[in-house]
């Protein structure tokens, strides 16, 4: 209460100081969410750039790598390239995690066994483990149970479980024990990935909170607080969900809960099947970059195809006008006429080669690409591939037109 002489008293003064303190806490608080914002932002950008740049090259050892591999059958250069190819195909997966942060939504879908998530995750980080001295445990209750979305990223949603346990640990005393489990629930239509440790647990009152953004129990500089949110979002996307609970050690218990695929093994079979019956089609492969150009018609021809290429948008239109192309796949950036332009002018000049169209290219990413690819239906594949999959695309192309076999020039 203000004294007659008008000064505030000591104890409304001590109040509002802690209100103007508080006050400048949030301000705070929220500048240092806002600089955190355009950091990510300004770093996505370069990592969208760079991802691109990388899936060319990647594109070119992952297929060259396993195109040989067919090739070769004695043991010794089988071990090698093998080693080979599972090096550059955990390098595409990094890449394709890595701009997986910027878009929640399955990327590609796919059956794949549950098991494979968390082999793929713990490829990135028993080295992290080790360095912990952190016991793994892996127990698998349904080996056979499968999922439908994208594996790489539930396998960034495994691998973030496991490093955040890694890191809540280093501080807990020995044995550090770290314990991944998948199983098929009662009731067979869910299943469920739980990563519990060892560590110091988590609040109850922070359970829910630790899925915000920016939200984080680590020290500063420590973490972004953007790594269980992702989870979430990612998990979410699949349809399923993640919480967090107490462990049977006394840490922190993590549980991934999806919907369990059906039917995966005789999908994958009937893929396959499709893939190896593709019949022979004249296809003209766009792309600026040569080795790429080069390593699709490779690929393309091996599957009994006639193949030719085109250097660019430009030089694609010139062909088509002149040879009956039943499909045709396109590169997105190139300079000059870029995919989109391209797009547009068969539209105007050869729509008939429009439902016959499909791109390959490296940069899903930014907004321009992506809206693009998404308001036109386009098929796509994203770099890097897998020779499999370039044949794959052809197979969905002929599936959706039904073409019959090579046509003739004109």
């Amino acid at each position: 209460m203000p004294c007659a002489s008008g000064a505030c008293s000591p104890r409304a003064c001590v109040r509002e100081l802690s209100e103007r303190q508080r006050a400048q806490a949030e301000l705070e608080r929220q500048r240092q969410t806002l600089h955190r914002s355009e950091r990510l932002s300004v770093l996505g950008t370069l990592a969208a750039g760079i991802s691109h740049e990388l899936r060319n090259p990647l594109s070119v050892v992952v297929s060259q790598a396993k195109l040989l591999e067919d090739e070769l059958s004695a043991e010794r250069p089988q071990a090698r390239l093998n080693a080979i190819l599972r090096a550059a195909e955990r390098c595409a997966a990094i890449v394709s995690a890595f701009l997986d942060q910027s878009r929640y939504g399955p990327r590609k879908t796919e059956h794949f066994a549950l098991t494979q998530v968390v082999e793929s995750a713990l490829d990135l980080s028993t080295h992290v483990l080790r360095e912990h001295d952190v016991s793994l445990i892996i127990e698998h209750a349904h080996p056979d149970v499968t999922v439908k979305g994208d594996p790489h990223q539930l396998s960034q949603v495994v691998l973030n479980l496991v490093l955040n346990a890694a890191t809540a640990m280093q501080d807990s005393a020995a044995p550090r024990q770290l314990v991944i489990s998948t199983r098929l629930n009662d009731t067979q239509d869910t299943v469920e990935i739980s990563v519990a440790d060892s560590g110091p647990g988590i609040a109850p009152e922070l359970r829910e909170r630790i899925f915000e953004r920016f939200f984080t129990t680590k020290a500063v500089d420590g973490g972004t607080g953007l790594g269980l949110a992702i989870c979430r979002d990612i998990v979410a996307a699949h349809g399923g969900r993640i919480s967090a609970h107490a462990s049977a050690q006394g840490g922190a218990l993590f549980l991934v809960q999806l919907p369990a695929g059906r039917h995966a093994q005789r999908v994958a079979a009937s893929a396959e099947s499709d893939a190896s019956s593709v019949p022979s089609y004249r296809v003209l492969v766009v792309d600026d970059e040569s080795e790429i150009a080069s390593l699709l018609c490779e690929i393309l021809e091996l599957a009994g195809h006639e193949v030719d290429i085109a250097a660019s948008g430009e030089s694609a239109l010139r062909c088509v006008a002149e040879v009956d192309y039943h499909f045709v796949l396109s590169d997105m950036r190139m300079p000059g006429m870029d995919g989109a332009m391209f797009y547009e002018m068969l539209c105007e000049q050869h729509p008939e080669l429009v439902t016959r169209l499909a791109f390959i290219t490296g940069d899903t990413l930014s907004p321009n690409v992506a809206g693009f690819l998404k308001r036109s239906g386009i098929p796509h594949l994203a770099k890097p591939f897998h020779p499999r999959q370039v044949t794959e695309l052809v197979a969905q192309l002929a599936e959706k037109t039904r073409h019959a076999p090579v046509g003739r020039s004109r």
